[in-house]
């Protein structure tokens, strides 16, 4: 029986929804299959694609409307904490966009600027 390999990031997949294993391993509670929209080697992560998935990979998680999703009212970590595959002492460039079909906006975010979410605001 042969394996399969499955990448944890979007960096050399085709565009499209794919799946990926943000941690590099599957495990079916706590680490599933993640689908994610591909768009130009960026990752752009789409709760309305599988809300259980992405519920493993969030400190909280809930659905404030249709296609509003964020951390629950009394959750109040920053994006590196709230994203749970995240470690510290990793390098990335992430960026915020209303749509990143077209672009994402990376240019003028540091990668150590926190950013909150929060169902108060």
């Amino acid at each position: 029986m042969g394996s399969v390999g499955i990448k944890s990031a979007c960096n050399d997949l085709s565009d499209g929804v794919q799946y990926i294993l943000p941690y590099g391993y599957y495990h079916t509670d706590t680490a599933p299959l993640l689908p994610v929209i591909c768009s130009n080697g960026h990752t752009i992560l789409d709760v309305s694609l599988s809300f259980e998935r992405y519920s493993a990979y969030f400190s909280s998680l809930y659905m404030y409307d249709v296609g509003i999703a964020g951390p629950t009212i009394e959750d109040f970590h920053t994006w590196r904490e709230w994203y749970l595959p995240i470690e510290s002492s990793q390098t990335f460039i992430y960026g915020i966009s209303d749509n990143c079909v077209d672009s994402c906006l990376t240019n003028d975010i540091s990668v150590q600027d926190t950013y909150y979410m929060t169902g108060g605001q």
